[in-house]
């Protein structure tokens, strides 16, 4: 199942065809340009290891031209808790139990 989603955040650029290219399909899921990794995934990983979720997508512009993006979100689980960390600048938030990154926001801040 490929889960997808699409963005426009303002007149010159948009995040489109949000794909989940690897990682568990229940409990990822795209609003937008933000992805959302629910919490309770990292109780599944072992402390000391971590799972991978990789997303793709495209950075569209102003005269169509669309630059492939991936973003990789590191799970893991520790005695402070459950932390997902990724490349991207921008930090996550937490928002109803889940890890949201907003990828238009780390690109065009």
């Amino acid at each position: 199942m490929t889960l997808q989603s699409s963005a426009n955040f303002s007149s010159k650029y948009s995040i489109d065809d949000i794909k989940l290219a690897a990682g568990p399909v229940d409990g990822v899921s795209f609003d937008g340009g933000i992805v959302r990794i629910k919490e309770s995934l990292c109780a599944d990983v072992a402390k000391g290891e971590f799972e991978t979720v990789v997303v793709t997508y495209s950075v569209a512009g102003f005269w169509g031209l669309e630059i492939p993006r991936t973003a990789i979100f590191n799970l893991s689980n520790s005695d402070n808790g459950p932390e997902v960390t990724s490349h991207l600048v921008v930090k996550p938030f937490l928002k109803n139990g889940d890890f949201c990154f907003d990828l238009h926001s780390d690109y065009f801040a």
